[in-house]
């Protein structure tokens, strides 16, 4: 089997984090394409966007303790 195959099926657990703009409408990464928000309003979102509570450390281990 493949190298990269034979590890892909051992690693078990993937987790892609998606976070941006978007997450301040509560929507996925497409909000602005499929409700047709205009670029300029949603550039504006970034003047709001925050992350204060953005905390690397405790999603690395969140991970870590899903396996």
């Amino acid at each position: 089997m493949e190298e990269r195959i034979k590890w892909f099926l051992e690693a078990r657990f993937g987790m892609f984090i998606h976070w941006g703009l978007y997450s301040l409408l509560g929507r996925a990464e497409w909000v602005m394409y499929l409700e047709r928000i205009p670029r300029s309003e949603y550039a504006r979102l970034a003047g709001e966007f925050r992350a204060e509570c953005f905390d690397a450390d405790s999603w690395v281990e969140c991970a870590r303790l899903a396996g």
